[in-house]
């Protein structure tokens, strides 16, 4: 069994949980350096009486966690505690200059942890990283198919633009109601990709100053990743950063 131990926590009530969200942030951050299960099923506050037995106050509204992509190895090893630890110290250093796009990426990864249904987390991984790529009103799917690879370059992994086109083609017919998103292998095996690259661009995003002003607005993720000129006689217009 792993849990997260805070010792002399703030509050002065043993209903009091985790007031200041540093175990949460500690939990959400450690499935970027291990993709793992660890939820709030169990959670509680532990208070000393001197001479009297402990008061156990478990959390009145746990979040069930379901991480949808089971993966080997989903436990934290010491060495992966070790990465944990430098990149809460990074998160709790600058966490209030993060650009808003990488605050919301955060917060919508760790949000897929609790869709323990592949379609719905399928949709909502995309989304997040809709949340770093997407700037112009138009051309979203080329924004997609063109940034996603550029992206995961930056970060030392392929993406295959076929791959992204796929998804991007997968999800748009999901969310429009074309059709089903089923609960295939494929969809795992795609789902996985996106998590392994989502995780891997938010800790660098975390941890890396210079990495994380890409998202500082629509004109910096323009500059960095410019899509690819429309094809004569294709359709396209040009729109504005957002």
């Amino acid at each position: 069994m792993q849990s997260f131990v805070r010792r002399d926590a703030p509050g002065d009530k043993s209903t009091e949980w985790d007031t200041d969200g540093t175990i949460v942030t500690a939990v959400a951050l450690s499935r970027l350096v291990c993709l793992n299960a660890i939820g709030f099923e169990y959670a509680l506050r532990v208070t000393h009486y001197p001479g009297q037995e402990d008061d156990l106050s478990p959390l009145t509204h746990p979040r069930d966690v379901r991480v949808p992509i089971e993966q080997p190895g989903m436990w934290i090893t010491a060495s992966e505690a070790s990465s944990l630890a430098r990149l809460l110290d990074a998160y709790w250093r600058d966490k209030d200059a993060y650009p808003g796009r990488v605050r919301d990426a955060l917060w919508f990864f760790e949000h897929t942890t609790s869709l323990r249904y592949i379609p719905i987390a399928y949709v909502q991984t995309v989304t997040t990283l809709e949340t770093l790529t997407n700037v112009e009103t138009y051309r979203n799917r080329d924004q997609f198919e063109s940034r996603l690879p550029a992206l995961a370059a930056l970060v030392g992994t392929a993406l295959d633009p076929a791959l992204a086109g796929s998804v991007w083609t997968t999800r748009s017919k999901a969310v429009h109601g074309q059709s089903a998103l089923a609960d295939t292998p494929e969809a795992h095996s795609e789902l996985a990709v996106l998590h392994d690259l989502l995780r891997a661009v938010l800790r660098r995003a975390v941890a890396d100053e210079e990495f994380r002003a890409i998202f500082a607005s629509g004109a910096s993720i323009q500059r960095q990743f410019p899509l690819p000129p429309v094809p004569r006689g294709g359709r396209g217009r040009a729109g504005r950063p957002r």
